[in-house]
């Protein structure tokens, strides 16, 4: 049987491009940081060691794009971007008065096509 992370030509990358989504979801549902080192280190034949150390690697150097104003895009997952909120005007129930939030970076991502048609596929709960 071939591993997911092996397309069936012996290529790198996915041989269906929603099993590692559907792999996730249903094997672990919510992962944290640990989990996913280990999930990872296991689908690509590496020491956690060497897998935590890719996985800090690739996300700072996306932080840092986005720190620069700079969008990106992860193929068949979605694009990344920064925006600035506009200031705008709250209520805070509490102290029931009105405040006026200032503007603040915010980053948007937007998922492609591949994702929502995974995301759509996905078995519900009542089903």
């Amino acid at each position: 049987m071939t591993p997911d992370c092996v397309n069936s030509e012996g290529g790198q990358g996915l041989s269906r491009p929603h099993s590692l989504c559907k792999s996730l979801i249903f094997q672990w549902g919510a992962m944290n940081a640990g989990e996913v080192v280990k999930f990872l280190s296991q689908r690509l034949g590496l020491s956690q060691r060497e897998t935590r150390r890719l996985l800090k690697s690739s996300t700072e150097t996306l932080k840092k794009t986005l720190d620069e104003d700079l969008g990106f895009t992860i193929p068949k997952l979605g694009t990344f971007v920064t925006r600035v909120r506009k200031k705008r005007r709250a209520y805070n129930p509490h102290y029931k008065k009105h405040t006026i939030l200032p503007p603040k970076r915010v980053v948007c991502f937007r998922p492609s096509s591949a994702l929502k048609a995974s995301v759509r596929d996905l078995r519900l709960d009542n089903d």
